[in-house]
């Protein structure tokens, strides 16, 4: 277990470079919150990495980043 250091709220897809999601268990649960599909897809559209191990790919395709693509 880890504990966050923000709220999903509190952060902007410009202050990062990209986002790489773990897997797990939890993307099948923060797939379903619209704020962090928001977030990937923001971060996807401006073209910066976007990745993700195991089942965190989960969130891409839930977020529409997949759509397309070959992964």
């Amino acid at each position: 277990p880890c504990v966050a250091d923000a709220a999903i709220s509190a952060i902007r897809a410009a202050d990062f470079a990209g986002v790489v999601v773990p897997g797990g268990f939890m993307p099948d649960k923060l797939r379903r919150d619209p704020q962090v599909l928001a977030l990937v897809r923001e971060i996807a559209a401006a073209g910066k990495l976007t990745a993700a191990i195991c089942h965190g790919g989960w969130i891409l395709i839930s977020a529409g980043v997949y759509r397309g693509v070959k992964v």
